[in-house]
């Protein structure tokens, strides 16, 4: 599935871009050393998603996981979220890793906080588990900040916006953790009776066209309400405590745990029998929230949360091209001083603003949205529309 040779050159990618301590990660984000990051070659970046893609065919819709295991929440492009997290806890397979999805779009850092998880998943396949978010869908994706991403740093690459999309729809939607954990993205609705139907659900799966699979990665917890309610997100329901308790006794689990919301700890239990957890501090610089992982380990759950971290842009990191063959970088910066000089703070647009400044057309314009259909793999359903919506995480 993968040569020797690219795996050499991914353990070096993987080397560069893990090799700082805490203590760096905080100087980045505040500005006082400049993060420096390697600008990963259109080729490469192709060849990570189709390996990746590769993998996660082999994988079942419900994932069966030992602990130990650490999991990582929401990350929304907050790369040094994930670092920080890499720095305390380790390397596979020291340390095994379960994302929640929503690993792209909001923050200012999808691309390289994707390529991480896709070479840490491609290097360690047995250690590291990735479910699906709602915003590893292209309805999402091109108009969340990701697809912006991909454009100013690739061009108008329909190629790779394709395969991303296809990457997507074969990720896993749950795991089961010592037979007592679920974890999803989001929750569960009236459509979501059992295991084995989550398991059944046909991938790929690229667009919102599956009801069950809406569910699953659209829905909140909710105190207050017994059973269900229709989400004010316009997608997805609202799901009380006597749902939550007849679907886990119905399954003979003992906690769902999910991301999907912002929570100002990092980690909240909306109801007793679910656990949110998120991950990305200080979500896109406005929450000032924490960041939150959850650990199990012999069956038993602890959970931990971090201090925010200051929002950094891409504009106040600096990008380094790679060579193709061996990740080598170009011209006079070397891998003993990717953290770069110290530095003033610098002041910049976001990714997102980018685009006013140095306009590329979409590769899929949100005024024709027939161009997308090629992409769905159940053409008679019409996809949900999200456009109208505003309350989306």
């Amino acid at each position: 599935m993968i040569d020797e040779d690219f795996s050499t050159r991914l353990t070096n990618l993987l080397s560069i871009s893990t090799s700082y301590s805490v203590n760096d990660i905080t100087s980045f984000s505040q500005l006082r050393v400049r993060l420096k990051i390697p600008r990963i070659h259109l080729d490469i970046l192709l060849r990570i998603i189709e390996i990746t893609t590769d993998i996660l065919k082999s994988e079942h819709n419900v994932m069966k996981i030992q602990s130990p295991i650490l999991i990582v929440g929401d990350l929304h492009g907050h790369l040094l979220d994930l670092l920080r997290i890499i720095s305390k806890h380790g390397l596979p397979p020291k340390t095994r890793y379960l994302f929640l999805g929503d690993i792209v779009d909001r923050g200012e850092f999808s691309l390289e906080t994707l390529t991480l998880v896709f070479t840490l998943k491609i290097l360690f396949p047995e250690n590291v588990f990735i479910i699906r978010g709602n915003h590893e869908f292209p309805e999402m994706f091109e108009t969340n900040g990701f697809s912006n991403e991909i454009y100013n740093t690739y061009g108008e690459n329909k190629t790779l916006i394709e395969k991303l999309s296809n990457c997507f729809g074969y990720i896993p939607v749950a795991a089961i953790i010592d037979n007592k954990y679920l974890c999803i993205h989001g929750g569960i609705g009236q459509e979501t009776e059992s295991i084995e139907q989550i398991e059944r659900l046909p991938r790929p799966i690229i667009n919102f066209t599956n009801d069950l699979l809406n569910e699953l990665v659209w829905s909140d917890p909710a105190p207050g309400i017994p059973l269900f309610m229709p989400s004010a997100r316009g997608v997805g329901y609202l799901f009380g405590q006597k749902a939550a308790q007849s679907f886990l006794q119905k399954n003979n689990i003992e906690l769902i745990i999910r991301g999907h919301q912002v929570t100002f700890e990092g980690i909240e239990r909306t109801i007793d029998e679910v656990l949110t957890v998120f991950s990305a501090s200080n979500y896109c610089g406005k929450n000032g929230n924490k960041s939150g992982i959850a650990i199990i380990e012999e069956g038993k759950l602890s959970t931990l949360v971090e201090q925010p971290l200051n929002y950094i842009l891409r504009s106040q990191v600096h990008f380094y091209d790679t060579d193709l063959h061996s990740f080598e970088t170009s011209g006079s910066i070397n891998q003993n001083d990717l953290r770069g000089p110290s530095l003033p703070k610098l002041l910049g647009l976001s990714s997102r603003s980018l685009r006013g400044k140095n306009p590329i057309p979409l590769a899929h314009s949100t005024s024709q949205p027939n161009q997308r259909s090629n992409l769905s793999h159940h053409p008679t359903k019409k996809p949900v529309s999200l456009r109208k919506h505003s309350l989306m995480i």
